[in-house]
């Protein structure tokens, strides 16, 4: 009998894990301000599922970011996601940038050095640049997004970051 409950609790785990997945690929493909309530509902299930996942958790947070004025929520949620991975760099990522928009700049800052030391993806690095150029660093900040700019030209949010902040980047490579 234990066998056949072990077995049951087993089909019963790769089900929810199979709906998780499905899941979180439906929310990823409605990454959109238009289709922000999509993906947090589909993110939230998630969670339902599964509250200490810190993919969905990092992922429901950074999107109500920069989709919603909802800058504490979406702090707690990637707060939680860190405590549980604190070596993603992802979500250090989201972290710094959290900071950020509460105003933490030197918490911001922190966050994002480390997030671009473990990871220099191009997003991390617009991040990391702009938060420079705010602390009036900046040539380091040019360093950063023109050095990922060679690596990344067609990524979107360097591209916007460079435009925001008016560089010339764009017409150098």
């Amino acid at each position: 009998y234990g066998d056949h409950r072990d077995l049951h609790l087993s089909l019963r785990r790769q089900r929810q894990m199979c709906i998780r997945d499905r899941l979180y690929m439906r929310s990823m493909s409605a990454d959109g301000r238009e289709t922000f309530n999509k993906m947090e509902a589909d993110l939230r299930s998630i969670l339902e599922l599964d509250f200490s996942n810190p993919t969905a958790l990092n992922a429901l947070g950074y999107s109500m970011l920069i989709y919603t004025d909802r800058t504490n929520e979406a702090y707690d949620l990637i707060k939680k996601a860190y405590d549980l991975n604190p070596s993603d760099p992802a979500t250090i990522d989201s972290l710094g940038w959290a900071h950020f928009k509460l105003g933490n700049i030197q918490d911001a800052l922190y966050f994002l050095r480390r997030a671009y030391q473990l990871n220099r993806d191009a997003e991390i690095a617009a991040h990391l640049g702009e938060v420079l150029w705010s602390l009036e660093k900046r040539e380091e900040a040019v360093k950063v997004i023109s050095g990922s700019y060679k690596e990344y030209p067609k990524n979107d949010t360097l591209i916007k970051t460079i435009r925001r902040l008016n560089l010339n980047i764009e017409s150098e490579s």
